[in-house]
């Protein structure tokens, strides 16, 4: 999507922002040309994508009209119909892409799985859950719950919001103040920062080592390293230019990084990375299981089970598996050894140190290996050479100014407790900001943009 992108397209934008800024208040025009956009959009990549998106938002529409009306068997009847359904076509699409050899080619020249089902069915799947419990009143208004689904900046790879967040926004006028503006343009910028200018040089780093692990000449920490660094700038970077530009249409998506790896346990990546499926999953699958309300065993028990979701949300593949249990093993060891750490005077202390820092973020580095091989064999392979490969020291040094360049965003967004530090300072340090991302945008960015890889997701 993003490699179909031309700066020139930018001209004809700007010219429509501006008649947008006025119609902003016109609620039934301003949702009608969003929802034509977010449509044309979807239908210019994947005519059957743009078709499932409308099935998932007519059943979903349909069944949250309908559950009031039944008496509670009907009710309960219907709600594991749309739950079937909507599972039968997510694992029908996943053996399809599990069972491609495009499954092994992280560059995604070829795209199984329509774009934005696993975002748009969750979240449509946590409004049917909603109307179900009796936590929100149906929506009457198709219009509405159609752009509520497919909107266009979260439709390739969320984040995934609540009706009971955005709708409100839907079905308000908007006026778009000098500050969202300013927070938008930031993100968006800095978004295609972590894009194109990290997240693409560096897959090429990773790509050298997992696509020919014995042949590679790069060493697995250096590759490992590179990938972690890759997902996270490709993942938040698409994050942050979805929120931009809902910012500079006047919506506020809700935040889904929040600098996951200065984290210190898994259970605080798990606040910090892909925040909206996390909290997803807590409350529709994690707490329906009984959540820690029951037995000590059986929590254990519902925090590997939802995990182990979690990995088969990614993919049907035996790696995404291992990914979902090792996450599960290590918030299971988390939750085990906490209490005991707690008592010793010695290890509170050492709590406050960089230290578990450093440990979980090693720990993830790992995760990260496991999530990107693509068979047992292959993270064998990987793990096997470990410390005999040969980093040329060009490697290193372009993997150390890619993540010196997160880095310093980072612990000056953690240092001001602010996300948006940037768009909230000064105007010489947003000039600053603007300058250097648009110098590493054009010393950086080469002529093929992968495609995000979170749209396989």
């Amino acid at each position: 999507m993003l490699g179909e992108i031309r700066w020139y397209w930018l001209i004809p934008l700007l010219l429509l922002y501006i008649p947008y800024l006025v119609l902003a208040r016109k609620i039934l025009i301003r949702n009608v040309l969003l929802l034509i956009t977010s449509y044309a959009l979807l239908l210019s990549i994947s005519m059957s994508g743009c078709i499932l998106l409308f099935w998932t938002t007519v059943l979903h529409f349909c069944a949250g009209r309908s559950l009031p009306c039944l008496r509670p068997i009907y009710r309960k009847m219907l709600l594991w119909g749309v739950i079937l359904q909507t599972i039968a076509i997510f694992v029908i699409l996943r053996l399809e892409w599990a069972t491609s050899p495009a499954l092994f080619d992280w560059g995604l020249s070829a795209l199984i799985l329509p774009i934005g089902f696993s975002f748009y069915s969750f979240q449509a799947l946590g409004y049917t859950f909603d109307v179900y419990r009796g936590k929100r009143e149906p929506m009457r208004n198709f219009l509405t719950f159609a752009l509520f689904i497919g909107f266009f900046p979260q439709i390739v790879s969320g984040p995934i919001s609540r009706a009971d967040e955005f709708v409100p926004q839907l079905t308000s006028a908007k006026r778009i103040s000098g500050r969202s503006f300013s927070e938008g343009c930031f993100l968006i910028v800095w978004g295609l920062v972590k894009k194109i200018a990290i997240a693409d040089t560096v897959g090429l780093i990773a790509n050298a080592l997992f696509s020919s692990p014995r042949a590679s000449t790069i060493d697995p920490l250096i590759a490992g390293l590179a990938f972690t660094l890759q997902i996270y700038a490709d993942f938040s970077g698409y994050t942050d230019m979805a929120r931009g530009i809902a910012l500079l249409l006047g919506f506020h998506l809700p935040l889904n990084f929040s600098l996951p790896y200065f984290s210190s346990s898994p259970q605080e990546f798990w606040k910090r990375w892909h925040i909206s499926l996390s909290r997803w999953f807590k409350d529709y699958v994690y707490i329906p299981l009984g959540g820690n309300r029951v037995p000590r065993m059986r929590a254990l028990l519902n925090l590997l089970l939802t995990m182990l979701l979690v990995g088969l949300w990614h993919g049907g593949t035996l790696m995404f598996i291992f990914w979902g249990l090792y996450h599960g093993c290590l918030l299971i060891a988390y939750h085990v050894s906490a209490p005991l750490l707690r008592r010793s005077r010695f290890m509170r202390k050492l709590s406050q140190t960089p230290l578990p820092n450093v440990l979980f973020f090693c720990l993830t580095i790992f995760g990260w290996m496991i999530f990107r091989s693509s068979t047992p064999q292959m993270l064998w392979s990987v793990l096997h050479t470990f410390g005999f490969g040969i980093s040329s020291t060009h490697v290193i040094i372009d993997l150390g100014i890619l993540w010196g360049m997160l880095l310093i965003m980072d612990v000056f967004q953690y240092w001001k407790c602010d996300l948006l530090a940037v768009a909230h300072a000064s105007a010489f340090l947003q000039t600053s900001f603007y300058t250097l991302a648009f110098v590493s945008l054009l010393l950086l960015s080469s002529q093929y943009v992968a495609p995000f890889i979170y749209s396989r997701f």
